[in-house]
């Protein structure tokens, strides 16, 4: 498993694209990067992990999943301001391999074929698969929320006023999507929750600031001010109800 282990953070560089003229263009190579990953690095572990339990292996490459699912919903929510389903990458995770074929030591020369078998006969592909569980997919969409909120504070200091509110909106209902799940026994999932509400939080006083400044905001500052504060203090409150 040391493959599957050394492509993590380093690897997975979120596309930076800071003029709109420029981000179909970097978008698309960063979406080449991402696809081969899919076909180089991940395809390795699905063979590692063909016929074992791949939950027993998970968290030695959870980390780089993670970071795989980040980059790719930062393209796509670029692009397009929409991100895929669990599934639709989960798919880009499966592959057909050839099984090899071992030489017999009393092979026949070449060009004769014996009479009991097709001289064109190939074994079927093998199915293999990459697991991405859900709960992955969910913590790699938390990590993107942080992305989206800078790209929120970055439309105000270019003037582009209107894409702080369509950041904000998308981040207020990933958020109702993490609010509804239930009974989530993940520790991680906690965190990326609260972090979720920071970005959230930002985004609001962010569009709060355009509203009540208008185009003065980006003078005055976007996440400096006394009504964000207070949360950096209350880090490590617990919102959790326990019975």
């Amino acid at each position: 498993m040391a493959q599957s282990v050394g492509f993590q953070k380093p690897a997975f560089r979120r596309p930076q694209a800071r003029k709109k003229n420029n981000q179909s263009k970097v978008c698309e190579e960063a979406k080449h990067r991402l696809q081969q990953l899919c076909l180089t690095n991940f395809a390795t572990i699905a063979k590692e992990l063909h016929g074992q339990d791949p939950y027993q292996f998970l968290r030695a490459y959870t980390a780089g999943l993670q970071e795989f699912i980040e980059a790719f919903t930062f393209c796509e929510y670029v692009g397009s301001s929409n991100i895929s389903h669990w599934n639709t990458i989960q798919d880009m995770l499966k592959y057909k391999v050839q099984p090899e074929q071992p030489k017999k030591p009393n092979e026949k020369a070449e060009g004769e074929a014996s009479s009991d078998e097709e001289p064109d006969s190939k074994p079927e592909p093998i199915d293999m698969m990459c697991l991405m569980p859900p709960m992955e997919f969910v913590l790699g969409v938390g990590d993107l929320t942080g992305e989206v909120m800078r790209k929120c504070i970055n439309s105000l200091g270019s003037g582009d006023v209107d894409s702080c509110f369509d950041h904000c909106r998308f981040l207020q209902e990933l958020y109702k999507g993490f609010m509804s799940v239930s009974n989530a026994k993940n520790r991680e999932f906690s965190q990326k929750l609260f972090t979720l509400r920071q970005s959230l939080l930002k985004s609001e006083n962010v569009c709060y600031n355009v509203k009540v400044r208008g185009g003065e905001a980006a003078k005055w500052g976007s996440t400096d001010d006394s009504a964000f504060a207070g949360i950096k203090d209350h880090a490590e409150d617990d919102e959790g109800v326990f019975f």
